[in-house]
């Protein structure tokens, strides 16, 4: 019987340049930070009370209740799993990540009526921290190769596997004012300025093998066919800059009741991408003298996007040691837009924009907490639930997120509060043309530590 060999050069199964995050919108992708353990174990429910340093991010005006200088600082612990399943194979992914959270100062100044307070903080805002993972061996596909002018399509087996991984962080520094504009009715303000970077790395293998084939062409003939591994790598990083503007306002109702709300202007985010794609071979012994040099594609690109307008409103009632608070928050996600280029793809701009208007939609989250405060010894209880609509919406898919959360405030000394809070969801993520289905577990715990004393004015 005679042998011939040949070297079958195929492309890959999968053209693959990211499943889930990899052509994602920043304000959308990742997850989403509270700015303290007090207000994340009350489910983000803080436009209404807004009575600590942290007031800065979610209702600047209630800054003006401080009535002594305040110092915070964070630091949180995200775990996020994710469950992806791969013709019809089932994966699990899981990336643990610790960081600091924020830290931030407030300062009371001297007035003559009412208060003035200023205010700074750096906080993390969205993290982008995910990892992913397909896998499939023995994947039977049909192969077709020609020799002679003729077409021959054989099936062959190859063990497919790809991961994802995502980090950096969305981060947003802050400078605040409240004043007190008559008893009881505060407004104030911020000016945000955004930044921070996302990294993204997509990889892909396929390997394949040496098969023999008997009778291919002719009877008696055995061919060795030599399929040569393949594997993929696509990368970026991503840096962002932005700046805006939020607006707010906190009314005393009586002794028990707050009423607070916000606005928040739209952030356009200038952002440099730097890309790079790699695409390589590795043959089998005996056929060396076809391996091929690796195949680099790089480059970067600057685009800006601009986020839609936020408006967030929200109530605290509290009577003796205990507390209720909700919040509500609407945001128009089918109003983001690209201002001058987009990041990949071949559409133009009007025509991303256009997508954005017929896939994203308005989304009403909603916030509820309460707190208890122990008679006599002041340790603080604090519970809460939050629902985070998905800004699309996908049939027979839960994309929402609904996170439960608890914690506790414990009083060190009359100066210094210890904060923690501890919160868990899971929801359904997107699907595409490689991942049928995926499931998406989050934990998140949080630590402030608050300390406070009379500033040199007072």
């Amino acid at each position: 019987m005679q042998t011939r060999r040949v070297l079958w050069m195929v492309g890959f199964l999968a053209i693959v340049g990211g499943t889930l995050y990899g052509q994602s919108i920043p304000y959308t992708s990742g997850i989403g930070m509270d700015g303290g353990a007090r207000a994340m174990a009350m489910g983000g429910s803080f436009t209404g009370v807004a009575d600590d340093l942290t007031a800065l991010y979610y209702n600047p005006a209630g800054l003006g209740q401080l009535k002594l200088m305040q110092y915070q600082g964070s630091f949180y612990g995200l775990t996020l799993e994710n469950r992806a399943t791969y013709l019809q194979t089932e994966t699990t992914a899981d990336v643990n990540y610790s960081r600091l959270g924020g830290i931030g100062v407030a300062v009371p100044l001297p007035t003559m009526r009412g208060s003035l307070v200023l205010s700074f903080g750096y906080r993390r805002a969205r993290d982008f921290g995910s990892t992913l993972s397909v896998a499939r061996d023995a994947v039977l596909v049909d192969y077709t190769m020609t020799i002679d002018s003729t077409d021959y399509t054989l099936p062959f087996e190859a063990d497919l596997a790809g991961d994802e991984l995502v980090e950096g962080t969305i981060n947003q520094t802050s400078f605040g004012a409240s004043v007190e504009m008559g008893e009881g009715l505060f407004v104030g303000g911020s000016i945000n300025f955004w930044g921070g970077v996302r990294d993204y790395g997509w990889s892909w293998s396929e390997i394949r093998g040496i098969y023999e084939v008997e009778n291919l062409v002719e009877p008696g003939d055995l061919w060795e066919i030599m399929l040569p591994d393949l594997y993929l790598n696509t990368s970026y990083r991503e840096e962002y800059s932005g700046v805006n503007l939020t607006l707010s306002a906190l009314m005393n109702v009586g002794k028990a009741l707050r009423l607070g709300g916000s606005m928040e202007t739209p952030v356009t985010l200038t952002v440099r991408r730097d890309w790079e794609y790699v695409e390589s071979e590795e043959v089998y012994p005996g056929y060396e003298e076809f391996q091929l040099d690796d195949y680099i594609e790089d480059g970067s690109i600057d685009y800006r996007i601009r986020s839609p307008w936020k408006f967030r409103a929200g109530g605290s009632l509290k009577t003796g040691p205990f507390m209720v608070t909700g919040d509500a928050e609407f945001i128009d996600y089918s109003q983001m837009k690209y201002i001058d280029d987009i990041p990949e793809g071949t559409e133009t701009v009007s025509e991303a924009n256009n997508r954005i208007r017929k896939t994203y939609v308005n989304v009403m989250n909603v916030h509820a907490g309460g707190e208890f405060t122990v008679p006599g010894i002041g340790l603080a209880l604090r519970g809460g639930i939050s629902r985070i609509e998905s800004p699309r919406e996908v049939d027979g898919l839960n994309l929402d997120l609904e996170i439960l959360s608890l914690g506790a405030g414990i009083p060190l000394s009359d100066e210094i509060t210890l904060d923690f809070a501890y919160s868990r969801a899971s929801w359904d993520g997107m699907p595409d043309d490689l991942v049928s289905k995926l499931d998406t577990k989050m934990t998140r715990f949080l630590v402030t530590v608050s300390y406070q004393k009379p500033s040199r004015w007072q």
